[in-house]
């Protein structure tokens, strides 16, 4: 216990008194300073001094020895300021009031959690749960995203080596999900190194305007990696991570460490 010098104590039912306590000494059980201040004083339950209040000699503050560590507040030493810390090996002392000793328990502040009113995802989470499974899907379209019309018939061909394996008509859906899991793919990449949700094919609409301020509606595809661990190729560069790169006619991808090539064509309009 670190003594604070002349400060007011209260009690319940006694009076409000000053208590010279003297200069700031710590009492501990050994002959040792505290480790925190070598130049306190010591004193045993032999020689603990008793703390008269000013002006009456019967009634006074007594120390009695606990194993708990009392430390009060520089502005406030009351009852309610103690902050108690458990002290093994050393004997400490708690003030008493009226010659009468305490039980040395201080109950603990009950701090009442607040409520949080934050988004906390689950709403998300589920909305974003493939339906029978739980599978959570790391894309969800934009407010923009629009199937091509009829007349932009977008294919991609698959090759590995000189080989045609597949073509796929990109033009019939808005969005291709790229990935090893075979749940939730729409284009299914089996290679080790593919993540289950890899990459995104997306078609997006936006509105060209020429020099004389005519307004002309697109739809283009774009390629977006997920943040997959081997990483997505277009035309030999590797993609940054969450971010749209449009697809031009001609241009090709690679998956993973996967070999096949994909390639994007425009058939000419009619």
């Amino acid at each position: 216990m670190i003594d604070r010098g002349t400060a007011p104590v209260h009690a319940p039912g006694a009076a409000t008194a000053n208590v010279d306590i003297g200069p700031p000494r710590l009492l501990l059980k050994g002959e040792d300073a505290h480790p925190r201040d070598p130049e306190a004083e010591v004193h045993t339950d032999e020689d603990a001094p008793t703390v008269h209040h000013e002006g009456d000699e019967e009634t006074g503050v007594q120390l009695q020895p606990i194993h708990q560590e009392v430390l009060l507040r520089d502005d406030d030493v009351t009852l309610q300021a103690r902050a108690v810390h458990h002290q093994e090996g050393a004997k400490l002392y708690q003030v008493a009031f009226n010659g009468e000793a305490g039980d040395g328990t201080v109950e603990a502040p009950i701090v009442k959690e607040k409520p949080n009113f934050g988004p906390s995802g689950l709403l998300a989470k589920e909305s974003n749960t493939v339906a029978g499974t739980k599978i959570v899907l790391k894309y969800n379209e934009p407010p923009e995203a629009r199937k091509p019309p009829a007349s932009q018939a977008w294919r991609m061909y698959i090759f590995k080596g000189d080989d045609l394996v597949d073509t796929v008509p990109l033009h019939t859906r808005s969005c291709w999900l790229i990935g090893r899991e075979a749940a939730v793919a729409d284009l299914l990449v089996e290679h080790p190194s593919t993540s289950k949700q890899h990459a995104v094919i997306q078609f997006r609409h936006s509105v060209k305007v020429n020099e004389f301020g005519d307004r002309t509606n697109v739809v283009r595809p774009y390629l977006l990696d997920l943040e997959s661990a081997n990483g997505t190729e277009l035309n030999g560069e590797r993609l940054e991570g969450s971010r749209y790169f449009e697809v031009r006619d001609k241009d090709m991808m690679r998956v993973g460490l996967s070999e096949r090539e994909y390639v994007f064509m425009l058939p000419p309009s009619e």
